[in-house]
């Protein structure tokens, strides 16, 4: 049986993080309230937004439950001058990342690439009103960093002016020039996290880091230690690589196994799904996800996708998460039950273009669920 949709979401901090600090319980129920309505409220103001149209329910509700957990998001915009090099591609499509209409491919810079997504990010943090601070590498026409939704969280000061999606056009019109500082942005988000880390710790709360970047760092050891610092600060560290260049993406990859956290590494849309395809055939890799992706989303699925193939039971709660939707048929007992109620619920959510092919297509491939689910097929468990 397939349930109509539901605020199914991802994983957040539970009453017991934050009751350790507090001295009373009903402290505790009383925030809980504050956050059920806080959520409800993000979700209808991005319910009320064009941008939600091309979002599955799923997706919607695990963004306005995935800003409890991240209520900001630092995004370091790597605007050297490599990011000039013309070996970027972007998915044109007029109405950005959430249209209806043909997406082609098109070969453009890395920053004009990467500026696809920071005015996308600036959109849906409008969307939810919630707080995304961008920080560019280097000044450039004044601009270093500005603060969009700037009111929506106060606990950690920002450092720029307050901005929107016309400041995030602006700040991605300017030319990229100068060296990669990754080091010296790095430890001034740790000024920033750090005098705030117990109360964001009490809070359940974290602070998602995206650093957008096609290159290495200008002092390689310095910079460990900034990460191997900022890891030890209630933070979540998403890397946007902009290129393909197999040294850059071999020495984040060796970054990743030196550091104690691991780092959610995610490439531009296409080669993720290209990546993902890999693993998990069954699913349309579309640019919502990826963007959602990009914005922070805590649950491990949502990491895992580009990782691992997910065994039957992961694919449903995936299914269920991206959704919308409590499906009760378990694939391991009941898998034509269960393809059944995917049908159903494919046919209540708008499709998406497929970054591969460049046509629209349905969220799910059932043809392709159908072989994953089935016994023999295994996969890694992720706890």
């Amino acid at each position: 049986m397939l349930t109509p949709p539901l605020a199914v979401g991802v994983a957040v901090a539970n009453a017991s993080v934050v009751s350790q600090y507090a001295p009373f319980d009903n402290v505790v129920s009383v925030d809980k309230e504050m956050d059920d309505a806080a959520a409800t409220a993000r979700l209808d103001k991005l319910r009320a937004d064009p941008l939600s149209r091309m979002l599955p329910a799923g997706l919607q509700s695990a963004l306005s439950q995935a800003v409890r957990t991240f209520p900001l998001r630092i995004m370091i915009v790597d605007n050297s001058g490599s990011m000039n090099a013309a070996d970027g591609s972007r998915v044109v499509n007029a109405s950005g990342w959430f249209g209806e209409q043909a997406m082609r491919e098109i070969q453009c810079t890395r920053w004009e690439e990467l500026g696809d997504d920071v005015v996308e990010m600036a959109k849906l943090s409008t969307a939810l009103n919630a707080r995304t601070d961008f920080h560019l590498l280097n000044a450039s026409s004044g601009i270093q960093a500005f603060t969009v939704a700037r009111d929506a969280y106060s606990l950690v000061p920002a450092l720029g002016a307050s901005g929107d999606v016309d400041m995030a056009k602006a700040s991605m019109r300017t030319s990229p020039c100068g060296t990669t500082p990754l080091t010296e942005s790095v430890m001034r988000i740790v000024s920033m996290v750090s005098p705030r880390s117990a109360e964001l710790r009490a809070r359940g709360e974290q602070v998602a880091v995206i650093i957008a970047t096609d290159g290495l760092p200008n002092d390689r050891r310095t910079f460990l230690s900034a990460m191997q610092t900022l890891q030890r600060l209630p933070v979540f560290v998403i890397v946007r690589l902009c290129t393909d260049c197999s040294s850059v993406v071999d020495y984040w990859n060796d970054l990743d196994r030196d550091l104690e956290a691991p780092l959610e590494v995610l490439d531009d849309l296409r080669s993720e799904a290209k990546e993902i395809r890999q693993f998990n055939p069954w699913l349309t890799y579309g640019g919502p996800l990826h963007l959602c992706r990009l914005f922070g989303l805590p649950g491990r699925l949502f990491d895992a996708i580009d990782e691992t193939s997910l065994t039957p039971f992961q694919c449903k709660q995936f299914i269920e998460e991206l959704l919308g939707v409590r499906i009760d048929a378990d694939p391991r007992l009941e898998e034509q039950k269960f393809l059944t109620d995917v049908k159903a619920a494919l046919d209540l959510t708008p499709r998406v273009i497929n970054p591969i092919t460049m046509r629209q297509k349905p969220w799910l491939d059932v043809n392709e669920l159908q072989r994953a689910v089935r016994p023999k097929q295994s996969g890694c468990a992720i706890m």
